[in-house]
């Protein structure tokens, strides 16, 4: 008798499921474009295989909430990360969440750079130094908690399998706060294997920013990701990315002396189809009624160093947005990026923060006077306007 060993691949589909069972030797593969919810429970045998895989602009989504404690094998999240380019010292880092239960640091880095008895998978402690990236020795067996976000850095292959049972509750992780110069910054990751909601726009009340107001500084409510390229800052003002994809890592800014931070079962939701690294998707959401929006950006090329640094400004009618601080609209400066930085401050009340995105009133157009701060040691600056959606009536001028 021949024994029939199927693999099942779901690519841009929604499949909706009241139970799962991956037999022995077979392979249920969830492509980057499909997506799966199931019902009841979840169980893969020890040598059967549920891959959910990832690219570096989408990935596959598994949404489980109800997937039992007995899922045998579990998961498997096929993550794709930045790969190496050029020398070491050059490399590619990603940034991490951990959707499974039991991982260890020595089972996802056989395939990332060593260094001096090190892999290059690791964590950011606020608590030491001023802020420090810890790595783990090779084959350590430390496990890996989820709401934490760790680094990686590959040295070939592109990708980082994650292998075990799924969360099926809610997920609080602790954020710190360190007495050194960044020992606000927490970097936490997606605990799922699914997309959450990350703003307003993805859902009303049920997203990342909205639930964790309490905890994140009201000058930093937002978002801070790297796209493999620079790092990106999202907040209610974003009309492009909305949700977290499964696997991804990101900074947040925690408020003294730092708070539990949360990811809710009811933030999950499928198909949202883009990641962090996605920089080229179109802008989208949901459109805000019977509200004016304009969007202005601001560039600053360092030539010398060959980085770029930018500042973005958001004009609305919303009740929301305000010429003071308007958490969850202005996002403060993050703390890595470019040798030269361009930021704004606030048009009343500021209090010394340097700002990366600040939100305004459409009203205040008319006769509005933002300062604006550059910060560089280089020898040759651009400053360029890379996007403006205001009305052609009104005129900006650099003083």
């Amino acid at each position: 008798m021949k024994k029939i060993i199927y693999t099942l691949f779901i690519f841009p589909l929604f499949i909706f499921s009241q139970e799962v069972s991956v037999a022995d030797g077979a392979t249920l593969t969830i492509g980057t474009s499909g997506s799966m919810t199931v019902t009841s429970s979840i169980t893969t045998n020890s040598t059967g295989s549920l891959i959910i895989e990832t690219s570096r602009t989408a990935s596959g989504s598994l949404i489980a909430k109800s997937a039992g404690a007995n899922q045998g094998k579990g998961i498997t999240l096929k993550r794709q990360v930045d790969q190496l380019q050029g020398d070491a010292s050059t490399a590619e880092w990603t940034l991490l969440g951990i959707p499974v239960t039991g991982e260890t640091s020595g089972d996802i880095d056989d395939d990332l750079r060593t260094s001096g008895g090190n892999s290059a998978i690791g964590y950011f402690d606020p608590t030491t130094g001023q802020g420090e990236y810890v790595y783990y020795t090779t084959n350590a067996t430390t496990q890996l908690v989820n709401g934490r976000g760790y680094l990686v850095s590959p040295s070939a292959s592109g990708y980082v399998n994650i292998t075990g049972p799924m969360r099926t509750t809610s997920v609080a992780y602790e954020l710190e706060d360190g007495s050194g110069t960044y020992g606000n910054w927490n970097l936490v990751g997606n605990p799922y294997p699914s997309y959450i909601n990350m703003t307003d726009d993805a859902d009303a009340s049920n997203n990342f920013l909205t639930v964790n107001t309490s905890v994140l500084d009201a000058s930093y409510q937002s978002v801070y990701a790297w796209d493999g390229t620079s790092w990106d800052i999202y907040n209610q003002t974003t009309n492009s990315i909305n949700h977290i994809a499964p696997g991804e890592g990101f900074f947040v800014y925690s408020v003294a002396g730092g708070g539990e931070i949360s990811f809710k079962e009811n933030m999950q939701t499928s198909g949202q189809g883009a990641n962090f690294n996605d920089a080229n998707i179109a802008p989208g959401g949901k459109p805000v009624s019977n509200n004016r929006i304009s969007r202005l950006e601001l560039e600053l090329s360092d030539n010398a160093n060959n980085q770029i640094d930018i500042t973005k400004f958001y004009f609305s009618d919303e009740n929301q947005v305000s010429k003071g601080l308007d958490p969850g609209y202005d996002a403060g400066q993050f703390f890595q990026g470019s040798n030269s930085r361009i930021f704004s401050r606030l048009v009343n009340d500021d209090e010394g923060t340097n700002f990366s995105i600040q939100a305004l009133p459409y009203s205040d157009l008319k006769d509005l006077v933002v300062p604006l701060g550059i910060t560089t040691e280089s020898s040759s600056l651009k400053l360029s306007v890379t996007e403006n959606s205001i009305d052609d009536f009104y005129r900006i001028y650099l003083e």
